[in-house]
């Protein structure tokens, strides 16, 4: 949160055209994840269009927020720091603000884009993927992308010194570091799938990896 989280709302604003009162609203979030006792409730403190959200949404927020707020961030339990975060950083980005310039674009577009055309990034890993599948049997290469979408996770965006530590590694080398590797029943299991469906929560370079390619 001290790290992390700070150095992703600097990436925003050095990443996006916004006007001024954006940028402010994201440097207050950025200098609060410092503070104690910063934690407050986005639905009360910005600007937003209700229909951006359903009345479920807003009920479950409120109730997780009453539990937390005045709390500092460093006293929350993670997953729901994390999901505060972003919900924030997309409150203070404008994203929810009917009629302001950025409601409803991603703040994270011009990085995610970066990240797929750039040196190393989405397109030479893909490009890697592809030599490696080459004189391979299809259990084999299904085998190889079972084990770049494990480890795809390395690469997430907001993890920028991991990805740059483990953006050239072979992950088929990387075997001998897994506890348990039951990669080669669940190929047996596909073998006999006629429909797979597969969820995609990842952008830039771990969208080549996460989920394996199809091919």
């Amino acid at each position: 949160m001290r790290r992390r989280k700070p150095a992703i709302v600097k990436e925003v604003l050095d990443n996006n055209t916004l006007d001024k009162e954006a940028r402010d609203k994201l440097r207050s979030l950025q200098e609060g994840l410092l503070l104690p006792g910063t934690v407050s409730n986005p639905f009360a403190e910005y600007q937003f269009d209700p229909g951006m959200f359903t009345a479920e949404e807003i009920e479950v927020w409120q109730g997780e927020l009453n539990s937390y707020a005045g709390r500092s961030w460093l006293d929350l339990p993670w997953y729901f720091a994390e999901s505060l975060f972003y919900l924030k950083l997309l409150f203070a980005f404008g994203y929810y603000q009917h009629g302001s310039p950025a409601c409803g674009r991603d703040p994270f577009v011009p990085m995610k884009t970066r990240e797929l055309i750039m040196d190393g990034g989405g397109k030479d890993i893909a490009a890697r993927i592809i030599n490696q599948l080459n004189n391979t049997t299809a259990e084999e290469a299904l085998q190889l992308l079972l084990y770049y979408s494990l480890w795809g996770n390395r690469i997430d965006l907001s993890y920028r010194q991991v990805a740059a530590e483990y953006r050239e590694r072979e992950v088929a080398q990387e075997r001998e570091f897994l506890l348990i590797d039951d990669s080669q029943a669940l190929v047996e299991i596909l073998r006999g799938v006629s429909d797979l469906e597969i969820v995609l929560d990842n952008s830039g370079s771990e969208l080549v990896c996460d989920p394996p390619p199809i091919w």
